[in-house]
């Protein structure tokens, strides 16, 4: 008999071990997480960062294209009178090189004779990562430039953040060109020149997303803006290749030489003897 006692005991007690167990579980996720889950949840989230971290720098990356050039602004472009190293005889050759002797900011005439260049040359799109948020006496060259050439440009416009409510919480707003350089068809985010520059922090303090698309805060009732890289997708005809996801995991471009792009130096584009 005491034996026969035992047994049906001891499932009663299993059973009730069970459902403390699962009280203190519930009491841990409902009651102390949110009061200690920077103390918690962080140190997971900032490992799960950690491993994305480790793929972007060693996993397997994208063959570079040859059909992609990039064009930078380097020190002897903004500085061609210094460093340069060109003749007067030389410069004078080219109304971009004059232009380019004024220094930073380059008059934006140059990026209008940029755009000019490389689309005679046969490029699909030519895209400027640039902000030209303010009105200057050389707009017109510009903008007529990528007027003329709406189907091949794309030129770039910020999505700031800023706090309301004494910093309770950020508010959007999406500054893009100046109206005389470009007049936004259907409004700055539906018009296909335009294309977002901005790139947004992880919890770590890093990018590790590029973000395709962004409704002005989240909200599914306001403007949805595009990004620069996806504008430039839709130009050169190849929109079905963009991704569904909104953000997608990136590794930026390794511009150090051998291993990566490298961008022609701005002046050699106007320059015969390096063009």
């Amino acid at each position: 008999m005491e034996a026969e006692s035992r047994a049906r005991r001891i499932p009663v007690v299993k059973f009730a071990w069970l459902c403390g167990l699962c009280a203190a579980v519930t009491l841990v996720f409902t009651v102390l997480l949110p009061e200690l889950g920077s103390g918690l949840v962080r140190p997971l989230h900032r490992a799960e960062l950690g491993f994305a971290r480790a793929v972007a720098n060693w996993g397997a990356k994208a063959p570079m294209r040859e059909d992609l050039v990039f064009v930078g602004l380097d020190d002897i472009s903004a500085n061609l009178l210094e460093l340069g190293g060109l003749e007067d005889e030389e410069i004078a050759r080219s109304e971009a090189l004059e232009l380019m002797t004024f220094g930073k900011p380059l008059p934006r005439g140059v990026w209008a004779k940029l755009g000019e260049r490389l689309l005679a040359a046969g490029a699909r799109a030519v895209v400027f990562d640039i902000l030209f948020t303010d009105e200057t006496p050389d707009d017109p060259a510009l903008k007529s430039m990528l007027d003329r050439h709406r189907d091949r440009v794309v030129v770039g416009g910020d999505l700031v953040q800023f706090p309301v409510d004494r910093g309770a919480y950020l508010t959007e707003f999406f500054k893009g060109p100046a109206e005389s350089v470009l007049e936004a068809e259907g409004g700055m985010h539906a018009d296909r020149r335009i294309g977002m520059v901005t790139f947004f922090e992880r919890d770590d303090n890093r990018v590790w997303d590029a973000t395709f698309q962004r409704a002005l805060d989240g909200r599914s009732d306001t403007p949805v803006y595009h990004s620069l890289a996806a504008r430039a997708i839709e130009q050169i005809g190849e929109g079905d290749a963009l991704p569904a996801e909104v953000e997608v995991g990136i590794r930026f471009p390794d511009f150090s030489g051998d291993s990566g792009y490298e961008p022609l130096p701005l002046y050699s584009v106007f320059f015969d003897e390096t063009w």
